[in-house]
């Protein structure tokens, strides 16, 4: 395959690097990046996978792509590159991007008030990407757990925290006097 008025032989694209799986917070933008070899040089064109197919990004003609700033509904969207020049085209494997949101901690109990031995059954409210959980239940009690129950054996007025672990960082809650274990019925 010779280009019209050289001697230069035209070949194929072919995808020597790949676009990588990009990983960021929400509000921030992902870059992706591909490589093509050919001749003469092939042009680039980024795709995003929408509905159920393929769909071109207008502007997006540069060997890498930078997202707009991210909002958690970009969570696992889909890029790829296309070189393409006068021997043909080729297609670079898609990279998937994932957005993930700071974590902030909240929770909740049913019972926050009864007799000893109390029982309480809390429940993690918290928003965003969470990995992992240190509970402290003010009575030297601790868990690992999301969702612990944990019991009170002595009377008293406890403050509980949470704090919360995620790839954006972590969150910590402490709610003051939350649990009131009491001896006798309250009056």
């Amino acid at each position: 395959n010779f280009e019209a008025g050289s001697m230069v032989e035209s070949v194929a694209p072919s995808i020597t690097l790949d676009p990588a799986d990009a990983m960021v917070v929400t509000g921030q933008t992902a870059t992706f990046s591909a490589a093509a070899a050919g001749t003469p040089a092939p042009l680039f064109q980024w795709e995003e996978f929408v509905g159920g197919s393929w769909q071109t990004i207008g502007g997006a003609t540069s060997a890498s792509y930078t997202t707009p700033p991210t909002s958690p509904s970009d969570n696992g969207k889909q890029f790829r590159c296309a070189a393409t020049n006068s021997a043909g085209s080729a297609t670079s494997a898609a990279a998937t991007l994932t957005v993930n949101e700071p974590p902030i901690a909240s929770f909740t109990a049913p019972t926050t008030v009864g007799l000893v031995p109390l029982t309480a059954n809390f429940s993690d409210t918290s928003t965003g990407t969470v990995s992992s959980w240190s509970w402290n239940f003010g009575d030297s009690g601790t868990s690992t757990l999301q969702n612990p129950s944990h019991a009170y054996a002595a009377a008293g007025i406890y403050d509980v925290s949470l704090t919360v672990t995620g790839p954006c960082g972590s969150d910590a809650v402490t709610q003051v006097g939350y649990i009131t274990a009491n001896n006798v019925v309250p009056q």
